[in-house]
């Protein structure tokens, strides 16, 4: 069995659709079960767009199915016992994380259901149970979870996970990743993730005239005012809109460097492909960069200023537990993050609130300072 990927050449209604999963089996013949379930169940659902979502169920898949294959199970009569021995063993034998597990046996569950509605099997072998689950209000006292109860959701075969608190960085640790750092776009785009949020893929996607806008706002107020950054959905996860605050010093130096320097690199990219680069970040050849290469070279300058496991991801958690600290506000640090569920905003209630007034101003003023110092 074998998994590819569609390219820019494959079209459904007229569109271009690359990215889209397609198994074949040991002779090269289309394993149709599987590619129906991706081109009838999940991509048409408007929740599961991304092909990077599509990329992740079809692992999941090829990896049940060849575990499945080599210990001689029929995918089709496979019961509930059977498939939690492939669970034991991914847990067991691989040494997956609970949570990958978990993953892995939704995207299983989701393509039984879609089997059974189809007719190709009896019943889904994972079934789904009601647990109770708690809506927590920040505002309210510290009984208030106990008399806000519902009901969620689960497969019966998931692992209990334990949730570990959001990894951020020390006080004067992402100082010492940016002295370290000797290239002026990386030092920037880790600024930005710092001080604004923002997920590594938005931040690798940011369109050049999301920027000039920044710098209009930023020329009209003055240095006094937060400039306000809105992300369109395009670039954002599950393609939601939103404002991330940015300072006027910071903006000042995107466009020091989109006038200094990326007009080379816009120069190579219309000489290489003939057309003109939207993006505001791009490599030394002129091409989008990738969020691979952006996750590499922060590992990179991590290691280079002695601090392990430096990625995108912790300026975010950086971001969000200072910005939690500051003003003990979730919902705030919710739509600052672009989180669907206030309850994966929980997470950064560890950190301790203080007061409200001015926080924005505040943190932006500590980062201003070590921009100051570091660019």
């Amino acid at each position: 069995m074998e998994l590819f990927f569609t390219d820019e050449s494959f079209m459904i209604g007229n569109k271009s659709i690359p990215g889209v999963p397609f198994f074949v089996d040991g002779e090269f013949g289309l394993m149709e079960h599987l590619n129906d379930f991706f081109l009838e169940e999940l991509i048409p659902d408007g929740r599961c767009s991304s092909p990077k979502t599509w990329k992740g169920y079809a692992y999941s898949l090829l990896d049940f199915m060849q575990w499945a294959e080599a210990a001689e199970i029929d995918w089709s009569t496979a019961n509930r016992t059977e498939v939690s021995v492939y669970r034991d063993w991914s847990l067991e034998d691989c040494g997956l994380q609970r949570v990958t597990v978990n993953t892995r046996l939704s995207a299983i569950k989701r393509f039984y259901a879609w089997a059974e509605r189809k007719g190709l099997v009896a019943e889904n072998p994972i079934k789904e149970i009601r647990v109770k689950s708690y809506s927590i209000n920040p505002d309210g006292d510290y009984l208030a979870h106990t008399r806000n109860n519902n009901e969620a959701k689960r497969n019966d075969l998931s692992l209990k996970t334990f949730d570990e608190l959001p990894k951020s960085f020390a006080r004067g640790e992402i100082e010492r990743i940016l002295r370290k750092t000797k290239n002026l776009r990386l030092k920037l785009m880790m600024l930005v993730m710092w001080e604004c949020g923002l997920r590594r893929e938005e931040v690798v996607l940011l369109p050049e005239e999301l920027i000039l806008d920044c710098e209009r706002q930023a020329q009209k107020n003055g240095p006094s005012e937060i400039v306000e950054m809105h992300l369109p959905g395009q670039i954002c996860k599950g393609h939601k809109p939103r404002m991330a605050p940015i300072s006027y010093a910071l903006v000042m130096k995107l466009r020091q460097y989109r006038t200094t320097v990326r007009p080379k690199l816009a120069k190579r990219h219309r000489e290489r492909h003939r057309a003109v680069a939207t993006r505001f970040w791009l490599n030394k050849y002129g091409d989008p960069l990738s969020v691979a290469a952006l996750s590499s070279a922060v590992s990179e300058a991590g290691n280079a200023a002695g601090i392990n496991g430096a990625t995108p991801h912790r300026f975010r958690h950086t971001f969000a537990t200072e910005m939690y600290a500051l003003t003990g506000d979730l919902r705030l640090v919710q739509k600052l993050l672009g989180h669907s569920n206030i309850q994966t905003t929980t997470t950064y209630e560890h950190a301790a609130a203080t007061d409200r007034r001015g926080f924005l101003e505040q943190y932006q003023q500590e980062i201003d300072d070590v921009i100051a110092r570091v660019t």
